[in-house]
């Protein structure tokens, strides 16, 4: 794993644990009623997204390898991708329900992954 890796895996799994903690205990109602928790959660999945793919970071492009990203990979990264996609391009197609799933089941899976890899 390259230095660049190791940061941007670290920086993935500090917006992780940023949603996790946001949402804490909440039951849907709540999220979705809580306009700033739900817009921090997409703002944060959305970097987690950027930070694996690529980022503009002044005039250089970040991404991780493909050896790291193809580690990160879960049934989860699909959800995420998309999930950034609909929130970047269509955001009237936003799905609650799917976000929901992503974040109670998707994450805390990412999360260990991350760690995992971090651990190496």
């Amino acid at each position: 794993m390259t230095a660049t890796d190791k940061q941007l895996l670290e920086k993935m799994l500090k917006h992780i644990e940023e949603v996790i903690e946001d949402v804490g205990d909440m039951s849907f109602d709540e999220f979705v009623k809580d306009r700033k928790t739900l817009k921090s959660a997409v703002f944060d999945i959305g970097q987690v997204f950027e930070l694996a793919r690529g980022t503009a970071d002044k005039h250089q492009s970040l991404k991780l390898t493909p050896e790291t990203f193809a580690l990160i990979q879960s049934d989860y990264w699909f959800a995420i991708s998309k999930t950034r996609a609909i929130v970047v391009h269509r955001y009237e197609a936003f799905d609650p329900v799917m976000f929901w799933g992503l974040l109670k089941d998707g994450l805390p899976e990412l999360r260990k992954i991350i760690e995992g890899i971090l651990e190496i």
